[in-house]
């Protein structure tokens, strides 16, 4: 199996990706509770700021979407960083 990033450090990809899932999750929590505050207010809005808050929903949506990529990004990165650890080890021997 090539490994294209043998050089890497894994410690180094460790951490890169927890930075991922810290950014994945930080965000997914700021949109949440924005979510809720306009959500608690909503119904007592005028229609046009009603709409504005309908769209912004659907807007939520995409950009959690989005930022599931980051969380996607950290397994991969995870999951190489115990790979090479694993061939490392394994050379080692």
């Amino acid at each position: 199996m090539a490994l294209d990033y043998i050089d890497r450090d894994p410690q180094e990809m460790e951490r890169y990706a927890d930075a991922a899932s810290s950014y994945y999750e930080s965000m997914i929590h700021l949109l949440e509770a924005t979510k809720r505050t306009i959500d608690t207010y909503k119904l007592d809005l005028d229609d046009n700021s009603f709409k504005l808050c309908e769209k912004f929903d659907e807007q939520v949506a995409t950009i959690k979407v989005q930022l599931e990529s980051y969380n996607q990004l950290a397994e991969q990165i995870r999951r190489k960083a115990r790979n090479l650890q694993e061939a490392r080890d394994n050379f080692r021997v």
